[in-house]
């Protein structure tokens, strides 16, 4: 069953309760305010702001807009009985369009753990730091679109094959002149495939979103270190040139 996020406007909130029952008895929960985790399904009742929109667009929500500028459907043409009658057939509509494209969904995530896997095998047997953000960098590309178009569970997948992959190279690497920083790495990874591990009935979004954190985290390490690298060598170049920077 899809999420079924409902939200309404000041002028629409008796409409919004009275839908929300109607859906209620065809066996539909919805939810009215917009918490870290996306639905699937957005029904806005009235103008809502366009940065919420944007928002549950951007996870991968279908909005079913009932009103307001190019509103699915006119709310002063129809009783809310009957108007819940004909959202719960969209929405019903888009289970089965969503049961769909699972398949390709399957097919999609399938082909980025292909993707993921070659570049880890073209990896020497050493992963310096550049190589392992490297194969972070694409699986974030590849997962972001699959999260998107609704297929949590399959971003999810891809994430913690990648996390675990890199984990085993880097276990056994770690002597490397990166050592210090693989081993932050490989503590970084560590703890959040073990924080997904210790939570195996959370929702698959909440493990995406716990992996994907730490592949955030991971990279921005990566181009702060690389900054403060940039910064040294150029106060070391200015200082040969009898140039240093001072505190004046």
């Amino acid at each position: 069953m899809l999420d079924v996020l409902l939200l309404h406007d000041a002028d629409t909130a008796g409409l919004a309760e009275a839908l929300a029952a109607v859906l209620a008895d065809r066996g539909i929960a919805t939810r009215a305010q917009l918490r870290w985790t996306p639905a699937r399904v957005l029904v806005t009742c009235g103008e809502i702001p366009e940065s919420v929109l944007l928002k549950a667009i951007d996870h991968g929500a279908a909005i079913l807009p009932l009103s307001g500028t190019n509103g699915w459907l006119d709310l002063e043409d129809e009783e809310p009985d009957d108007l819940g009658e004909r959202l719960v057939e969209a929405i019903e509509a888009l289970i089965r369009v969503g049961a769909r494209a699972g398949l390709a969904d399957d097919a999609e995530v399938d082909r980025a753990l292909v993707a993921v896997d070659i570049r880890l095998a073209r990896m020497e047997d050493e992963p310096h730091l550049d190589r392992v953000c490297g194969v972070l960098a694409l699986a974030i590309e590849r997962g972001a679109p699959i999260y998107n178009a609704g297929a949590h569970d399959g971003c999810a997948r891809l994430y913690l094959h990648t996390a675990r992959a890199l984990l085993a190279r880097l276990e056994q690497t770690l002597d490397s002149g990166d050592g210090p920083l693989l081993g932050a790495v490989a503590d970084e990874l560590a703890g959040a495939v073990a924080t997904v591990e210790a939570n195996p009935d959370d929702e698959p979004d909440a493990h995406a979103w716990a992996l994907r954190h730490c592949f955030d985290r991971i990279l921005l390490a990566r181009h702060t270190a690389d900054a403060v690298h940039s910064l040294d060598t150029l106060f070391e170049d200015l200082r040969r040139a009898g140039r240093p920077l001072t505190a004046s």
